[in-house]
């Protein structure tokens, strides 16, 4: 079980209307720079962007950290990726500690909170992916009907026993690449991505996520 969990903030999400934001990573280190919605479209003047889909870790997959993962992909464009493992589950957040920290008062609703691995790079930061009907200044669109907040914050609601978010995970670290790299990838074997399913996302049953995934949309992987 997690006792406890490391929580900064996010800073400056930009103009939302254009699409364009930036923010801040724990320990002032940049996390996402210039991020556009995610929109798997193609464009004129930007290579095709998995944002919003799902990738698949194949076979022939050889980093233990990804094996037999599913990321869903929230932000990608010429600068980078980023995203976060929805099928590796590490154990609970303390909701009355999260509740501490955020400084709520009265009876918390949530004891612990299922958290899972969202990737190897800054595995101390929180983030909360969540349906969109429910934002805070650091919450950031994520397609397909979802929003990321890094940090609690949007967690009062469900702490108190409110309805908002509808749906939410909590992952500690995140997946990213650079420039390029994760374009490497797919031409080496190691990813497929393909339309990504919300409602997998949020399906607690983490063991048989990867199998569903590539059998879904019937991928030979």
């Amino acid at each position: 079980m997690l006792s406890g969990c490391s929580i900064g903030k996010a800073a400056n999400t930009g103009d939302r209307r254009k699409g364009l934001f930036s923010w801040v990573l724990l320990m002032g280190i940049a996390l996402l720079a210039a991020m556009g919605p995610a929109d798997p479209a193609l464009s004129a003047n930007e290579p095709f962007s998995l944002a919003g889909r799902f990738l698949i870790a194949s076979e022939e997959m050889r980093d233990p950290n990804f094996a037999r993962t599913v990321i869903y992909m929230v932000n990608h464009d010429a600068g980078g990726a980023f995203g976060l493992i929805v099928n590796l589950p590490l154990g609970s957040v303390s909701g009355p500690k999260l509740a501490e920290r955020l400084e709520l008062e009265g009876e918390v609703s949530l004891d612990n909170i299922p958290a899972g691995f969202g990737g190897p790079v800054e595995p101390q930061a929180l983030f909360v992916l969540h349906s969109d009907d429910a934002l805070t200044d650091n919450s950031v669109p994520a397609g397909n009907g979802l929003a990321l907040t890094f940090g609690p914050e949007v967690l009062r609601g469900p702490l108190t026993g409110q309805a908002s978010p509808e749906r939410f995970s909590l992952f500690l670290g995140y997946s990213g690449w650079g420039p390029g790299q994760l374009e490497r990838e797919i031409t080496e074997g190691s990813w497929i991505d393909t339309p990504a399913d919300p409602t997998l996302i949020f399906d607690p049953d983490n063991g048989t996520k990867w199998h569903r995934a590539r059998g879904q949309y019937s991928i030979p992987l």
